[in-house]
């Protein structure tokens, strides 16, 4: 019977368009870079972030669609925080977890301290969850339960 009602309790995942991983804090020194993000809708499951746009706050190192391409050879990284990187989806998705795969050879521009964020419209952003990591070694996956 306790388990039934606190699961009537547990709210609804939060569906949204536009997803984002907005980073206040690096390991060390100011650059971020990440070699992939994946959105996933279950857990465990595969890349959602498949058939829509990749933007960023800065890509002065890379662009946002190459933390998307499924390739850990290519990457997304900035000269400085806080930035942000987002994925417009074809339609709304609630995204579960995250996984995070750090670059090859870098580990000082690991994200240290960020949200994951949702919009209906990619102006108005809802935090969905909160992460501080500590830094990771070079060309490894860490993966966030988001909702």
């Amino acid at each position: 019977m306790n388990r039934r009602r606190a699961m009537m309790r547990r709210a609804a995942a939060a569906s949204y368009p536009h997803w984002r991983m907005n980073v206040s804090g690096v390991t060390s020194g100011s650059s971020i870079a990440l070699a992939e993000l994946e959105l996933r809708s279950s857990y465990g499951g595969a890349q959602a972030a498949i058939g829509g746009t990749a933007t960023t706050s800065n890509a002065a190192y890379g662009a946002a669609a190459n933390a998307f391409d499924g390739h850990a050879a290519t990457f997304w990284a900035t000269n400085g925080v806080p930035e942000w990187l987002a994925y417009e989806l074809p339609s709304p998705l609630s995204v579960m977890e995250i996984q995070l795969r750090s670059r090859s050879g870098v580990t000082s521009q690991t994200p240290h301290v960020f949200t994951i964020e949702g919009s209906a419209d990619g102006v108005a952003w809802d935090v969905v969850s909160t992460h501080s990591i500590a830094e990771m070694a070079a060309e490894t996956t860490l993966v966030l339960t988001v909702q």
